[in-house]
C-alpha cells in the first residue's frame, strides 16, 4: 500500500531528512550544558545551529534541501 501513495517517495525522503536532523541535534545537545567546557560565544553559535536544524521541516525546499554541518553553516 505505501508503495502505492504518491507521496511515498517525499514521505520517504522527509522521515530521512529529519532523522539526520535529529541526529545532529542529538550531536550538539553537549554544547547547550551549562557545565560544558566552551566560550559562550561558541555556546550561542550552537543555539543558533540548533534552531536552524530546528527549522529545516518548515523551509519551503524541505525536504530537497541538503541539511548544513555546523561548519557548514558557520561558514555560510
Amino acid at each position: 500500500a505505501l508503495a502505492e501513495d504518491p507521496d511515498f517517495e517525499v514521505k520517504r525522503r522527509s522521515a530521512e531528512v529529519r532523522a539526520e536532523r535529529d541526529e545532529l541535534l542529538l550531536v550538539t545537545d553537549r554544547y547547550m550544558l551549562a557545565d560544558f567546557p566552551v566560550a559562550e560565544d561558541e555556546r550561542e553559535l550552537y543555539r543558533q545551529y540548533r534552531q536552524y536544524l530546528r527549522d529545516i521541516p518548515e523551509q519551503e525546499s524541505f525536504p530537497d534541501e541538503g541539511i548544513k554541518t555546523f561548519g557548514e553553516w558557520k561558514g555560510a
